[in-house]
This record gives structure tokens, sequence and C-alpha cells, in this order.
């Protein structure tokens, strides 16, 4: 029997995650908090585990791992960790807004016609800039133990897509080096754990609490801002899977023999592949990303939501920017195209302000309730 070492430690990381897991998941159905918490942190465990048999069965030469096989499954094991981890956030934090881009994520996946390699590594890159927009939200908490969880889960999302770029430039054997990030989901679970035995607050002496929020306040807006950005990266990938498709759907519409959004392309931007019989419509059809992209945005603004609204005008900035290579294609003239542009850097940069101060306001009225917390449990210490 051979074997393949190479999948030893991936192997072990994931025993580790799948036993932590499954403490987790005990530990939160015996305390005070959300039982539905539980529930995610137990399926969460069930996928490890899967993904810790697949290995056994790799490491012993059962199967023959394939890069294509492995790039299939660690694509799917991506997307349920994104989704996942996701669903948990909102569970714990109530933050309704990440609802509306699991949505975003959910439609970019499925709504988009692309072949297979195309579709798994925009599932594998979309699911990390997911989680690490996930993991950014828990470094704004004012609970320590989360905060330090987002700032580890920050570092797996950031080496999990240096890595993922490496695989895309050429070197496929750094696929097998993704136990390495996972490691740093070891002290994500630990601080969960820890979390939880303090009833979802963490209590320290005054002393180190000035201290800590001292070093906090100068990082504050560092988190704000990286934060900000993921969101932004998020909506931009987004807005341009849905101008393609709008391309594409429209080509449809007037019985193009083919038509395909290319997202991902190695030498070119992303772009739509026609076969039309005629040109007739090809005003039209250039014109259809905008307006779907526009109709989109147009959507999330009268969504009513204070996440949506601010999210409208990000989009709706990257709607006019990356237009300027369809009027390109229609000869519109140079005037026209600056201006564009010019306006949709003004929306880009309102839509970040705005969701800037949302984020700040979201900030301070979290700290207000988990002061409010203290002191009633403080209060509540003392009868």
């Amino acid at each position: 029997m051979s074997y393949d070492l190479l999948f030893i430690p991936g192997l072990l990381v994931h025993i580790i995650l799948g036993i932590l897991l499954v403490s987790t998941y005990i530990a939160y159905h015996k305390s005070k908090l959300k039982s539905s918490a539980g529930n995610i942190l137990g399926i969460f465990s069930v996928v490890f585990f899967v993904m810790v048999i697949l290995e056994f069965s790799w490491l012993f030469s059962f199967l023959h791992a394939q890069f294509s096989d492995l790039l299939f499954i660690y694509t799917i094991f991506s997307a349920a960790e994104a989704i996942l981890m996701l669903l948990l956030v909102h569970t714990i934090s109530d933050n309704q807004n990440l609802l509306y881009i699991l949505a975003i994520y959910i439609f970019v996946l499925f709504g988009i016609s692309l072949n297979i390699a195309g579709f798994l590594w925009l599932v594998f890159g979309l699911s990390h800039i997911l989680l690490l927009l996930l993991f950014l939200d828990l470094t704004l908490f004012n609970n320590n133990h989360l905060k330090k969880a987002g700032f580890f889960g920050i570092a797996h999302s950031v080496i999990y897509v240096i890595i993922l770029v490496l695989i895309a430039l050429g070197y496929n054997s750094y696929l097998r080096l993704t136990f390495f990030p996972d490691i740093l989901l070891i002290p994500v679970l630990l601080y969960f754990l820890a979390d939880i035995k303090n009833n979802g607050i963490k209590t320290k002496h005054k002393k180190s609490q000035d201290r800590e929020k001292s070093w906090l306040a100068n990082l504050l807006f560092v988190r704000f801002i990286l934060h900000v950005m993921t969101v932004c990266v998020f909506l931009f990938i987004s807005i341009i899977a849905i101008h393609e498709l709008g391309h594409a759907f429209t080509a449809q519409a007037y019985d193009c023999k083919y038509s395909k959004a290319v997202i991902y392309d190695v030498l070119n931007p992303p772009h739509t592949e026609l076969s039309c019989p005629n040109d007739d419509n090809d005003v039209i059809i250039t014109y259809a990303g905008l307006i779907t992209t526009l109709l989109v945005s147009l959507l999330f603004f009268i969504g009513g939501g204070q996440f949506t609204s601010k999210a409208a005008y990000l989009m709706l900035g990257f709607s006019l920017l990356i237009t300027y290579g369809d009027f390109s294609d229609l000869n519109v003239s140079g005037s026209i195209i600056l201006f564009t542009i010019l306006v949709s850097l003004f929306f880009i940069c309102f839509g970040v302000v705005q969701l800037s101060l949302l984020y700040i306001d979201q900030h301070f009225q979290q700290t207000v309730e988990e002061q409010k917390s203290i002191n009633l449990m403080a209060s509540g210490g003392t009868k």
C-alpha cells in the first residue's frame, strides 16, 4: 500500500477542527446563548469530518487525488465554510445586512453561465472574499473574544487568497498547502469557546480595559477601512458578473446562437462571447449590461434597508465605471466617457463615506448595548 504523506497535515488539522466544532456545539447547547448558533457549528463539524474521510482515503491511496478532483472538493468545502460562517456571524450579531450579502453571493454564483473550471474558480475566490468580509465584521465587535477570533480569521482568509493566486499562476502543487491557513481556524474556534464560557461578554480589570481601549482606538479607523474595502471588492465583482450576464441574456433574447459571460480570463478582462446572425441589435445588447446593473442598483436603493441603500451608491458607481469599454465599442465621444467616469467616481466615493458612517454608527450602538448588558450583570451580582 502506498501513502501520500502530503495529506497528513491537512488530515490532522481537520480532525482537530472537527473535534473543536463538536465541543463548541455542545458548549452552546449547555449555555444560555442562542442554540441556533450551536446547530450551525454542528453542521460545520460534519463538513470537516467529511474532509477528514476524504483525506484519509487520499492518504492511504484508497482514492487517487487528481488536481481537478482536489479543486472541485476544496471549492465545495470553501463555499460551505463561507455560507455556514455567514449564518453563524448573522446569528451571533443579528446583522441583517449579511443576508443581503448572502443573496448577492448566491445570485452571482448561480446566475452566470460558465464552464466548470471557470465556475469553480469563481466559487473558490468569491467564497474567501466573503469569509474575509465576515471576519472583518467580527473585529468590529466590542466583545474581546469575538474580536480576536476575527483577527485570526482575517489571517486565514488572506493566506488562502494568496494560495489561490499562486495556483491561478500555475503553481498547482500549492493546493495541498491549504491546510496551513486552516490552522488559523483553531484559535478562531477556541475564542468562540472562551466567549461561550463567559456568556458572550468578556470581563476584564479596569486597568487592562483602559490599556486595550487605547490600543484598539488606534486600529478602529484601519478596521473600518478594511471592512469597507472588502465590501467594495465583493460588490465590484458582483456588478461585473451582473453586467456580463445582462449582455448574455439580452443576446439570447435576440436569438443569438451562442452567448457566454466570461468573468475570469488570465489574458483578457471580463467580457461576453457572442455569436449572433446579424449586428442589427448590437447597440441594445451592448447597453443591456449597463441597464441590468442600474436596475439592480435601483432595487437595492428602494429595498428600504440601511445597508442596501448605501450599497446601492457603490453599485451605481461601479455600474458606470465598468461601462467605459462598452461606450468605446459604440464609439461614444471621449468627453462623454470621461464625464461618465467622473460621475461613477463620485458615487463610489459617496457610497464609501455613507457605508463607513453606517458601520461607525452600528459600532457605537453596539458599544452602548454591550455596556448596558455589563452594567445589568454587575447590578444583578451586587444584589
